[in-house]
C-alpha cells in the first residue's frame, strides 16, 4: 500500500467499495466555514495540510482514526451541488486579493444558515444584516426568512465573490485538453439559477469564462490531480497495535487511548463525543444508525443514546431508587460484551425508542426547539424523566409534566439538586405506579414537589404580586441583594441569567417566526447561526460610555440589564433599529413581545433627566413581571 493518498481517492473513502472506512470510533463533524476554506486555498497553493492515521482492521481493509475533518472537507469540494444540499463549496475564478487575507485563492462556503455564505477575510466573518438583506434582494428573495421558507442553496451563492463557480465542477471535470476541461464545465453552468447568471452577466461573460478556466485554471487542476498529484499523507497502525488491550487502571483500549490522544491536538473532543465514539465503535453500524435518525433535528446523537442506554438499563432493574448513571467508556464496552446485556438494551431502544421520542416530541411542541434543546444540554436526566414517564404511558399533558419540568430546570438550587429531584420524582413514581387514579395520583406527586421546595431542593418561588409589592423602581433605588426575595429578584430579573425565560414568554412569536430553526447541534446556538437577536429595547449606548458624572447614569444601568429592557427579535430589525428610538415593529408584534408603547417616552437624555429615568425604570420592572408571569402562571399548578 501506497503511503499517500490523491484527492480524488481521499473524496472516494467511506464508500462501499473502497477499502478505507470511517470506523464507529469517530465522531460528528465539527470544522468550521473557515478551516475548510483555508484547508483548499492551501491544497490548490501545494501547502501541505498534514496527515491521516489509519488502522488496520480484520477485512483486509482500513480505518480512518485521525483526520476526520480533512477527509470531510476534501469531499465536500468533490461533491456536486444539488437541490437539497447542506453545504456548497465554491472557488472564485476572479478573485482579486484582499488586504486582510493571507489566501491566493477563493474558496467560499456557503450553508443553509448562510446561503449568502461569507467574508473574504482570513476568519471568514458573517456578514452584517444590513448586507444579509441585500443578498436575500439580490437572490430575488426579498422579505423571505430563511428560518421559516424553503431556500435551495441551487438558487444563491457567496455574495462577497466575484465570479463564483462550484468548486466540484472544476475537481470533477476531464482533464485530457484545457477545452475539454471548460466545456464539461461551461455546460454544468449553463443548469445553473437565473440569479447567478445575472450576478456573472453568463450570457456575456461566457466566453470570458471559458478562456479563464483554461488558462488559469485547468494547470492548476492538471497538476494537482495527474502531473504532479497532489497527495496526503498518512501513518498506519497495524492490527496487533489495537487489538492488545491496555492493562491500566480504566482498563481502556488501546484504540480509545490512541483516540483520546489523536484529538488533543486538534479540535477539542468532548466527553460525550467519546462516550459516543465507544457506542458506535462496540455496538455496531445498525445501532449508530437507529440512534442517528432519532437525534437527527433533536439533540446531539451522543446525548440520545446515553440517555436511552441510561432508560433501558433503569428499566432492567424495577427495585432501583434513582436513573442508572451515565455509564463510563469502560462500561459501555462491558455491556457491548455481555450478550445478555447488549440484547435486552438493543431490543428495549429497537423496540420502545421510536414511540418514545416521538410522544416526547408532542409533549414538547408547544416549546420553541431553542429552550427544548437547552434544557437538554444544562439539563439532560430532565429528558430522560421525560421519556421515562412516556414509556411509562403517563399522560404528559394532563399530569402537566412539561410544567413540571420547566419548574425544576429553572428553580432547583443547582444540578445536583435538580438531579436529587428528578430521581426522587422516579423513585415515586415507580414506587406507587402512577397513572391509574388521575386525581388522586397528580396530588400526590404535587405533595411530592411541595416536600422538595421545604426541603429547599428548589429556590422558593415568590409570586409576581409579591414581586409588585416589594419593590417600587420609581424610587430610582437600585434593589438590594441582601433578603430571600431581593435574591429571588435579582435571579429572574438578570437577563445574563434568565434569557431561556424571555424566549419561553415569547414563545408564539418564535415558534411563528422560526419554524425552521431546528438547532440540534451546540454550534448551531452560535449567535452567528441564531436567526434573532438579543435587542436591548432601551438602547444601551444611551447610557454606556457616557459620563459617570450623570445622575442617573448608575440606576439606568441596572435597568438596561434587566430582562424586561430585552427581547428576542429578527437580527435585521434590531440592526436596523441599532440605537434609535424606533419601536413600529415591537408595536406590531405588540401583544407577542410584551411590549407596552409608554416605553417610547423615554429619550437619549434619561441619564440626567429624573422623569425620563422612572419611565424607564418603572416599564422595565413591569415589562420583567410581565415575562417572569408568563413563567410562573406555567409552573404554579405544582405549588399552588
Amino acid at each position: 500500500m501506497d503511503k499517500t493518498f490523491s484527492l480524488k481517492q481521499i473524496a472516494s473513502w467511506g464508500f462501499s467499495n473502497n477499502d478505507v472506512e470511517l470506523p464507529g470510533l469517530q465522531r460528528g463533524l465539527v470544522w468550521s466555514p473557515k478551516q475548510v476554506e483555508l484547508l483548499w486555498d492551501s491544497i490548490f497553493r501545494n501547502f501541505p495540510i498534514g496527515g491521516f492515521v489509519l488502522s488496520e482492521n480484520n477485512d483486509g481493509k482500513y480505518y480512518l482514526m485521525d483526520g476526520q475533518q480533512r477527509f470531510n472537507s476534501i469531499q465536500t469540494g468533490f461533491t456536486e451541488p444539488e437541490t437539497n444540499s447542506e453545504s456548497v463549496l465554491w472557488i472564485d475564478i476572479k478573485y482579486t486579493k484582499a488586504n486582510n487575507s493571507t489566501r491566493t485563492y477563493l474558496i467560499k462556503a456557503t450553508t443553509k444558515i448562510h446561503p449568502w455564505g461569507f467574508n473574504n477575510d482570513d476568519v471568514s466573518s458573517v456578514l452584517k444584516t444590513n448586507e444579509k438583506r441585500d443578498a436575500l434582494s439580490e437572490f430575488n428573495m426579498d422579505g423571505k426568512n430563511i428560518f421559516k421558507d424553503s431556500i435551495s442553496l441551487m438558487d444563491t451563492y457567496p455574495v462577497r465573490a466575484n465570479l463564483p463557480i462550484p468548486l466540484a465542477y472544476l475537481l470533477n471535470a476531464p482533464l485530457e485538453s484545457d477545452s475539454d476541461f471548460s466545456e464539461n464545465i461551461i455546460n454544468k453552468l449553463e443548469k445553473l439559477s437565473l440569479v447567478w447568471k445575472k450576478k456573472v452577466n453568463w450570457e456575456n461573460s461566457k466566453i470570458e469564462i471559458k478562456q479563464n478556466l483554461e488558462i488559469n485554471f485547468y494547470p492548476i487542476l492538471k497538476k494537482l490531480l495527474i502531473d504532479d498529484v497532489y497527495t496526503v499523507p498518512f501513518s498506519l497502525l497495524p492490527a496487533a497495535a489495537i487489538e492488545n488491550e491496555t492493562q491500566t487502571v480504566t482498563e481502556q483500549t488501546n484504540l480509545e487511548v490512541l483516540f483520546t490522544r489523536l484529538n488533543t491536538g486538534g479540535t477539542p473532543i468532548s466527553r460525550g463525543d467519546l462516550q459516543y465514539s465507544a457506542i458506535k465503535a462496540y455496538w455496531g453500524d445498525e445501532f449508530k444508525t437507529k440512534i442517528d435518525m432519532l437525534a437527527k433535528d433533536r439533540m446531539p446523537p451522543q446525548t440520545l443514546a446515553l440517555l436511552l442506554i441510561r432508560l433501558a438499563l433503569t428499566n432492567r432493574n424495577s427495585n432501583l431508587d434513582k436513573f442508572v448513571n451515565t455509564p463510563t467508556i469502560r462500561q459501555i464496552r462491558d455491556f457491548a460484551k455481555e450478550p445478555e446485556t447488549k440484547k435486552y438494551i438493543e431490543d428495549f431502544i429497537f423496540q420502545n425508542s421510536d414511540t418514545i421520542i416521538q410522544k416526547a416530541d408532542n409533549a414538547l411542541s408547544e416549546l420553541p426547539q431553542y429552550l427544548i434543546m437547552k434544557l437538554i444540554y444544562e439539563r439532560a436526566d430532565l429528558y430522560l424523566l421525560l421519556m421515562y414517564l412516556v414509556f411509562e404511558n403517563i399522560d404528559i399533558k394532563k399530569y402537566k409534566i412539561i410544567n413540571l419540568l420547566l419548574l425544576l430546570y429553572w428553580f432547583s438550587k443547582d444540578a445536583n439538586c435538580c438531579n436529587a429531584c428528578i430521581n426522587t420524582i422516579y423513585k415515586t413514581i415507580n414506587e406507587q405506579r402512577i397513572g391509574q387514579d388521575f386525581e388522586s395520583d397528580f396530588n400526590f406527586l404535587r405533595n411530592v414537589v411541595l416536600n422538595l421546595l421545604r426541603e429547599e431542593k428548589t429556590k422558593y418561588i415568590f409570586s409576581p404580586m409579591e414581586l409588585k409589592q416589594y419593590f417600587k423602581p420609581e424610587t430610582l433605588e437600585c434593589p438590594k441583594i441582601e433578603t430571600q426575595i431581593e435574591i429571588f429578584w435579582h435571579e429572574i430579573s438578570d437577563f445574563r441569567r434568565t434569557a431561556t425565560m424571555l424566549i419561553f414568554a415569547e414563545k408564539e412569536f418564535l415558534i411563528e417566526h422560526y419554524p425552521k430553526y431546528i438547532p440540534a447541534s451546540i454550534k448551531d446556538w452560535d449567535k452567528t447561526n441564531r436567526p434573532w437577536d438579543y435587542d436591548h429595547i432601551i438602547p444601551q449606548v444611551w447610557s454606556a460610555y457616557r459620563s459617570k458624572g450623570e445622575p442617573y447614569k448608575a440606576i439606568v444601568d441596572y435597568w438596561l440589564w434587566r430582562t424586561g429592557n430585552f427581547a428576542a427579535i429578527p437580527f435585521e430589525i434590531n440592526r436596523s433599529k441599532n440605537a434609535y428610538s424606533e419601536y413600529s415593529f415591537y408595536e406590531e408584534k405588540a401583544e407577542q413581545l410584551l411590549f407596552s408603547k409608554e416605553i417610547e417616552n423615554v429619550t437619549i437624555n434619561l441619564i440626567r433627566n429624573k422623569e425620563q429615568a422612572i419611565i424607564f425604570a418603572k416599564e422595565t420592572f413591569e415589562r420583567t413581571i410581565r415575562i417572569y408571569k408568563k413563567v410562573y402562571d406555567f409552573i404554579k399548578i405544582w405549588f399552588i
